[in-house]
């Protein structure tokens, strides 16, 4: 069974259930989520095998959108709608409109911080959440420079998830509420290599 308003976590999957997040989808699993969310160094988001990769729709207005997303000292960001076609269980076809958050990280930073510079990514993911539907996803694509920054980055992106949160549930602080979570939408998160000669 899986964790729910009404029932106190127990097992592993239970906490799972209360903030999914898992870091081996593909890059095209997590553009395909209600919600999503790509971050990188301004080189790497611009990079022409990124942008390729991307559904032609977000394609179309990725690179102004990078361009024009200052990222400071701490990281920057930029949300989008676009529209993309969907295509439905039932066989047909249809448009729906995909929040799209841009987030660009810091060209450099001091020599006492991590040059993958992880410490911005928790400016990014400020305000975003595992979606409260259970049916809904977020996809999360990391736009990395080179290997080495996969982790520092995933423990980022990791942080900003935690698998336990009392504020999830009303009546919190009834005796029958204590203890227990609400179950929350999928976090999906790629991790692709952008070099200069790189494919995505």
């Amino acid at each position: 069974t899986r964790a729910s308003s009404s029932t106190t976590p127990i097992t592993n999957e239970d906490w799972e259930a209360s903030s999914p997040i898992a870091f081996d989808a593909s890059l095209d699993d997590a553009l395909a989520c209600d919600k999503v969310v790509v971050l990188g160094a301004r080189a790497s988001l611009t990079s022409p095998a990124l942008v390729d990769a991307l559904p032609p729709p977000i394609a179309a207005v990725w690179t102004d959108a990078v361009r024009l997303t200052p990222a400071g000292d701490g990281g920057g960001k930029r949300s989008l709608m676009v529209r993309v076609e969907t295509n439905g269980e039932d066989g047909g076809s249809g448009t729906r409109l995909v929040e799209v958050v841009v987030g660009v990280l810091p060209p450099s930073v001091s020599r006492h911080n991590c040059s993958a510079a992880p410490f911005a990514v928790s400016t990014i993911l400020a305000g975003v959440s595992a979606p409260a539907d259970p049916a809904r996803a977020l996809g999360i694509v990391t736009a990395l420079r080179r290997d080495a920054d996969a982790i520092p980055i995933a423990t980022a992106v990791a942080r900003c998830f935690p698998l336990y949160t009392a504020k999830s549930v009303a009546g919190r602080d009834t005796a029958e509420g204590r203890g227990k979570i609400a179950e929350r939408g999928r976090v999906r998160v790629a991790s692709v290599v952008v070099g200069k000669d790189a494919t995505v």
